[in-house]
């Protein structure tokens, strides 16, 4: 997935999809769209939440799956339908490149963190030492 843009009350990326997101069945399997939408709304929702040193995580996420996709490039909307003190949820839109048509829907509820990044536990084999994610420093 790569990210096109970042904010907290929009974000743009773009994912490539084929064989290697196969089922074996020979469609994208809906992980792989789970994954752009938890990634997107998680992303916009830190980006919110950025200022007061803290972030987002998913909680919950709902997917329709409209119509199987075998390859292709897909972009992905997440925008804000509610943004609380200590939830947000986000709606997140993946349609294909080629001709707009929606692949899934969904949308996406992410819980702020009470504690601030630097207060997070960490492996350091694993996450970033409880700092904010230079990938989400970088679009903000």
């Amino acid at each position: 997935m790569t990210f096109e843009s970042v904010g907290p009350d929009r974000v743009i990326a773009w994912m490539e999809l084929g064989p290697d997101q196969h089922t074996p069945w020979g469609v994208v399997h809906g992980g792989a769209y789970t994954t752009a939408i938890e990634s997107a709304a998680s992303v916009g929702a830190s980006a919110a939440v950025l200022d007061r040193g803290q972030f987002a995580v998913g909680v919950n996420n709902t997917t329709d799956f409209l119509r199987p996709l075998t390859r292709g490039r897909v972009k992905v909307v997440a925008e804000p339908i509610h943004q609380g003190a200590t939830q947000q949820l986000w709606q997140v839109i993946i349609t294909k490149a080629d001709d707009g048509r929606f692949s899934p829907a969904a949308r996406c509820d992410c819980r702020t963190s009470a504690s601030t990044a630097e207060n997070v536990a960490h492996d350091p084999d694993r996450d970033s030492g409880g700092q904010i994610s230079p990938v989400l420093l970088k679009y903000v």
